[in-house]
């Protein structure tokens, strides 16, 4: 018993070094463009994400923009990659809450893609937020997106105006798990095209399509 006892000491240590890690993540990012047609492209985490207590903003305030988040491999293997982009509060599970993460467009025509966790998502006492304020814009992505809160979280996607378009897998669109928020707010609009929740996306950016 004595190695599993020490194999058991060194995993706490090892636990605890992390935890003291992310709680120094604390900060404040601004990513501000006031102007253009502008491409935001991303393997994951960013475009307007907290973790560890920390906060990112992403504002965009002109243009026709479209925001693309890959992803990086999942452990439990659900499908998709992790983008952790596009409005998105993470948190480390029983080690650190989330922080704030927030990505507000005020105008033009825009295409949001990303995997999972993204486009207004919230974990693990992290709080997301994509605002979209005006044109007609198009949100694609797989799972715990547009809108999404998970385990003690808020996510949400408000979107102002347009015709616009949502794609997602699942625990998307207006979604709370587990003493969680999720909101998919449309404000404003007078027309605007049905959500759809399919069974598959139907592009994962950087990757052939999700087996379901």
């Amino acid at each position: 018993w004595a190695p599993l006892t020490q194999h058991r000491q060194q995993r706490r240590a090892r636990t605890a070094d992390l935890a003291r890690d992310l709680r120094r993540q604390h900060g404040f990012g601004v990513l501000l463009d006031l102007a253009g047609n502008d491409s935001y492209r991303l393997e994951a985490w960013g475009q307007g994400l907290g973790m560890g207590g920390g906060v990112g903003l992403l504002w965009d305030q002109r243009g026709n923009d479209e925001y693309m988040a890959a992803g990086v491999p999942d452990p439990y293997a659900r499908g998709a990659g992790l983008s952790g982009a596009q409005g998105v509060g993470f948190g480390h599970r029983e080690h650190i809450g989330g922080g704030i993460g927030i990505l507000r467009d005020d105008a033009g025509d825009d295409r949001y893609e990303a995997q999972m966790f993204s486009q207004g998502s919230g974990y693990y006492y992290g709080i997301g937020l994509l605002w979209e304020r005006a044109g007609f814009d198009s949100y694609q992505a797989y799972r715990y997106t547009q809108g999404n809160g998970t385990h003690q979280a808020v996510g949400v996607l408000r979107d102002e105006g347009g015709d616009d378009r949502y794609v997602a897998n699942g625990n998307a669109q207006g979604m709370g798990l587990d003493v969680a928020v999720g909101l998919l707010l449309r404000v404003g609009a007078e027309n605007w095209e049905e959500s759809k929740i399919k069974s598959r996306s139907k592009r994962r950016i950087g990757s052939p399509p999700p087996h379901s």
